[in-house]
């Protein structure tokens, strides 16, 4: 019985379409790489959720410094792991990479290995994708990938789940990768009402994080961590875990370059998450970064 059963879950996975994803922002992951292949080095490249293309004007950035930038940043459930791994062959000599991820990343398992939308993505939407996951990762992703699959299969019944479907598509994203669609949108953020964070933090994100960053740096690029925007409201709740991710950071020898106390908005400058910012807001946070990076990182500025 249970090999019928996984040979009808592998059967959706691989022959299956996914009808509510035909149109979905994950397929802006090909033209996100498209952008990081074709770029020389030295450029910048911005690593992480999607926090990153809601609330990072790349374009300002460019001007600033005068190297291109690919954002990278897509969906914060692909997981800690994926996210590093699908940059790494594209880090060489002079780069700059700034890594942005969202507070979950750092506080559960689950967000280390990604969720049921990274099977979406290598198997429905960019199956490239496939080569950036090791071994190791394919293990932890099972039960994943089974959900998945079995979504697929209630996909082509009349009651659909509405997984994937977001008001976002590929067209959403700029040259750049970031997401700007959302521009002129009003807020929907009605923060400090949502239970705490946990405050125990995932090793397996800090040593992966950790690993990355001497991997960048011994590549003869720069590493430069970054906090997500988050609305302050939520963050007095929310203290006592972001304060335990800052000490994780800290003892693993790294430093936010923007600390997360620095990266609060009222929830008017917010968009559909804690984690997404207004156009206005992006640009607020886009010339927060620039003038860190022009403070800790002289040489960048020269031209």
């Amino acid at each position: 019985m249970a090999s019928i059963i996984a040979a009808v879950l592998l059967a959706s996975l691989l022959f299956i379409p996914n009808n509510k994803i035909p149109d979905n922002s994950l397929f802006a992951s090909h033209d996100k790489h498209q952008r990081l292949d074709s770029l020389s080095s030295p450029k910048i490249v911005l690593v992480g959720g999607s926090n990153l293309p809601f609330g990072i004007k790349s374009e300002m950035i460019e001007e600033a410094i005068g190297l291109p930038v690919a954002d990278m940043g897509l969906h914060a459930g692909l997981g800690m792991n994926f996210i590093l791994s699908e940059v790494e062959d594209n880090i060489h000599q002079g780069d700059v990479v700034i890594v942005s991820f969202e507070y979950h990343h750092f506080l559960s398992r689950t967000m280390y290995n990604g969720e049921d939308v990274l099977a979406a993505l290598l198997f429905d939407v960019n199956r490239d994708c496939i080569s950036y996951v090791k071994f190791g990762q394919w293990v932890s992703m099972i039960p994943n990938i089974c959900l998945y699959a079995s979504k697929k299969l209630i996909s082509i019944s009349p009651q659909k789940v509405d997984d994937f479907e977001d008001l976002f598509t590929r067209e959403s994203f700029n040259k750049y990768g970031d997401e700007t669609a959302h521009y002129g949108m009003l807020s929907t953020i009605h923060s400090g009402d949502k239970p705490a964070l946990g405050v125990t933090v995932c090793n397996k994100s800090m040593q992966r994080l950790d690993h990355f960053r001497n991997f960048v740096e011994a590549k003869g690029a720069k590493f430069m961590l970054i906090a997500c925007p988050y609305p302050e409201p939520q963050y007095w709740k929310d203290e006592e875990s972001i304060e335990k991710i800052v000490e994780a950071v800290n003892n693993k020898g790294l430093v936010f370059l923007v600390n997360p106390k620095d990266c609060l908005f009222p929830d008017s400058l917010m968009f559909n998450s804690y984690f997404h910012l207004s156009e206005k807001g992006a640009t607020m946070r886009t010339e927060q970064l620039i003038n860190a990076m022009r403070s800790h990182y002289v040489d960048l500025f020269k031209n």
